[in-house]
């Protein structure tokens, strides 16, 4: 009988054992980081800012049809989002930046500016209409309104 009750018991005694456990969700870790110019550095027109950071700062590359932007920032959790816009510039998106304890969102963007010989691929002209390349002279403005 003594068998028949400690097996039984045992399992009971388990189960409430573990069921009691309080259990806690863990916060991420969130790092915080200090980003400020040194004011030490030497300013000179065109020179690189120097910037002080409390974090290591990485290499970020943001890439888009073979042009890179290249920036160096502290660690981020997530990645960049990326949207291409039909001008021809592509917007990259971080919303989880911060500085401190104040979140940031941060944007980059790359715009690609057409070549003289896509720019002229480009150009269809249409029948009916005068093709104009800057201002016309005096004489010329009657006959491109009206061609």
């Amino acid at each position: 009988m003594l068998k028949n009750l400690f097996l039984p018991s045992l399992v009971l005694i388990s189960v409430l054992a573990f069921s009691c456990v309080p259990v806690h969700a863990e916060k991420p870790q969130v790092r915080t980081m200090l980003i400020q110019v040194d004011p030490n550095a030497p300013r000179t027109k065109g020179s690189p800012v120097v910037i002080e950071s409390s974090l290591e700062i990485e290499r970020t590359t943001l890439r888009d049809r073979g042009t890179a932007l290249t920036m160096y920032l502290p660690p981020m959790e997530r990645t960049f989002n990326s949207f291409s816009a039909r001008t021809g510039e592509t917007i990259f998106i971080n919303d989880s930046f911060s500085n401190g304890d104040a979140p940031l969102h941060l944007e980059a963007l790359i715009a690609h500016t057409p070549t003289a010989a896509d720019t002229s691929a480009r150009t269809v002209p249409i029948p009916g209409f005068g093709m104009l390349t800057g201002a016309p002279a005096q004489g010329e403005a009657a006959k491109a309104r009206f061609k």
